[in-house]
């Protein structure tokens, strides 16, 4: 071979190796204080909602005043503080900031909300506070964790810019998509809704921040977020201590639990506040803001006023589907109405789940010839093993759970030629019957 085609090849072979080992991205944060949770905008949206003496926000201040103890007093105080352009409760914010516990995640927002309204040496005792929190906890890879660091790293940017660059890189470069997607999959499914809220406030700390739209490497999940989150309550509200509550779904059927419910509404609000243009974002929006539902504990107070927008165009959820399968959670639910004694059905990846005017109930077997039908659709429980010939129902789609997992199945239906379809990654088989005779099936 030429002594240059050599050449040519090692020079390819060398920008290749460049390529591949090119060098972490720098991130730089430019944005003035604050610049988390409230840009511009939103900071506008909450000082209308104080100058109109909103429900929200007298419900928020009286919190704020009245509590004796706050669950989250450093977040509380500073917000009240930003709000109003109040110095004395950014005072008191820092205080206690400066002698807590290590919590990452308020006292960022604390050095964040504060910087203009606190004396600077006690600020700059915050972020070394703040730093020496920060590198701690590096071991702890929980979403709640790597929010806090997160906020911290963002919240120190022009005084620890490479401190901020290299927690910024670990996060969004490798911690995100590897960890991060599977853990809210897995979550959503437990009904723990603690890990989607803290996902949807770092949406908005990288967005608002570096113009980066986290939801990229799993669009097909959060795309599905907004409904899913919506059919996922349960009907009936629960009685909680200070009113009534709509609980999330959760695998196992555990008791019911205040918190997950807090959460839950915290978390759509949030993501409805991250964007809500889409039909499915404004069906959660119209369902969030009734107003008999609102959070009114000392720590939901809070972000209900935080997040709720009235202002954002809403559709009502009685007009939303009645059912939605998510290929990217595996999970499918359905009821019957949107009445508060519906019966409803979840399949929480491979359980399967009843909520009727008696109770909730786990579904472990169910005969071919009686399918669940819940509005529009109808469920098999396959054992394993897809039934055989059975005569199609009045709806729009069927679905068969309990099939192997991400497999295809060969789908024969009368006058209709032999067709392909997927189960999700729990084993669900979704067939849609518009358009097709409502004869016999069969799946193999």
């Amino acid at each position: 071979m030429p002594r240059f085609s050599w050449i040519g090849l090692l020079l390819a072979f060398w920008l290749m190796l460049l390529c591949a080992r090119s060098p972490a991205q720098d991130y730089r944060i430019y944005e003035p204080h604050p610049r988390l949770m409230l840009p511009p905008r939103k900071l506008a949206l909450l000082q209308k909602e104080r100058d109109r003496q909103s429900m929200r926000w007298l419900q928020f201040e009286s919190v704020v005043k009245n509590a004796s103890e706050l669950p989250e007093p450093g977040l509380a105080k500073a917000l009240y503080a930003r709000v109003t352009g109040q110095a004395a409760p950014c005072l008191e914010a820092v205080r206690w900031a400066l002698e807590a516990p290590p919590d990452l995640r308020q006292k960022a927002l604390v050095l964040d909300w504060c910087h203009e309204l606190a004396p600077e040496e006690q600020i700059q005792a915050l972020a070394l506070t703040l730093e020496r929190e920060l590198e701690a906890a590096e071991e702890d890879r929980s979403m709640p964790a790597v929010r806090g660091r997160l906020l911290a790293a963002i919240a120190l940017a022009e005084r620890r810019p490479k401190l901020t660059s290299s927690q910024l890189q670990a996060i969004l470069g490798q911690w995100w998509e590897n960890a991060a997607v599977p853990a809210l999959r897995m979550s959503f499914v437990s009904g723990n809704r603690s890990e989607l809220f803290a996902a949807c406030e770092m949406l908005h700390a990288v967005q608002d921040n570096l113009k980066i739209d986290l939801r990229q490497p799993a669009a097909d999940l959060f795309q599905d977020l907004p409904l899913a989150l919506l059919l996922a309550y349960y009907p009936a509200p629960y009685p909680g201590p200070r009113g009534d509550v709509f609980l999330p779904a959760s695998k196992g059927a555990s008791k019911p639990d205040p918190e997950q419910a807090l959460a839950a509404r915290a978390a759509g609000l949030c993501l409805v506040s991250y964007d809500g243009g889409s039909d499915q974002s404004q069906f959660l929006q119209g369902f969030l803001m009734q107003d008999q539902y609102l959070m009114r504990d000392p720590r939901g107070a809070v972000y209900e006023f935080l997040w709720a927008n009235p202002y954002r165009p809403g559709l009502s959820y009685h007009h939303a589907p009645l059912y939605f399968h998510s290929r990217a959670l595996g999970a499918l639910f359905a009821r019957s109405s949107w009445n508060q004694n519906a019966t409803w059905f979840g399949y929480l990846d491979g359980e399967l789940q009843v909520f009727d005017p008696d109770g909730l109930k786990i579904v472990t077997a169910q005969p071919v010839s009686k399918p669940i039908q819940l509005g529009g659709a109808a469920v098999y429980v396959a054992q394993g093993q897809p039934p055989g010939k059975i005569q199609l129902p009045a709806v729009d789609t069927v679905f068969f759970t309990g099939l192997k997992p991400e497999t295809e199945y060969v789908i024969e239906m009368e006058s209709t030629k032999r067709f392909t379809e997927s189960t999700d990654r729990a084993g669900l088989l979704a067939i849609n019957l518009e358009g097709r005779p409502r004869g016999w099936i069969r799946i193999r």
